[in-house]
């Protein structure tokens, strides 16, 4: 479908990255976003395993604000001792 918008031969093909044998995404998310770009955002604060000495808590005042858009929500994949496999937030 993008490719009808653009150019033949513009755009790469997507490869995606394998980590143990699976198709894996990488992406990145700013802690903050600068008050005058979301002058109505609501601020929230870390949560303590991102943030656990509150430095980043600290860097938020007049020019930054840590909001739901900047929220990254981390999962952790246990495996079982009978080879189940379950993600845990």
């Amino acid at each position: 479908m993008l490719g009808r918008q653009f150019p033949e031969d513009s755009l790469e093909e997507w490869k995606p990255n394998i980590f143990m044998d699976n198709p894996t995404l990488i992406m990145s998310n700013r802690y903050f976003t600068e008050k005058r770009l979301c002058p109505h955002g609501e601020a929230i604060p870390f949560r303590t395993d991102v943030d656990p000495k509150g430095i980043l808590q600290k860097m938020t005042g007049v020019k930054l604000v840590h909001t739901q858009e900047n929220h990254v929500d981390y999962y952790e994949l246990l495996k079982e001792s009978n080879g189940n496999q379950q993600h845990q937030s």
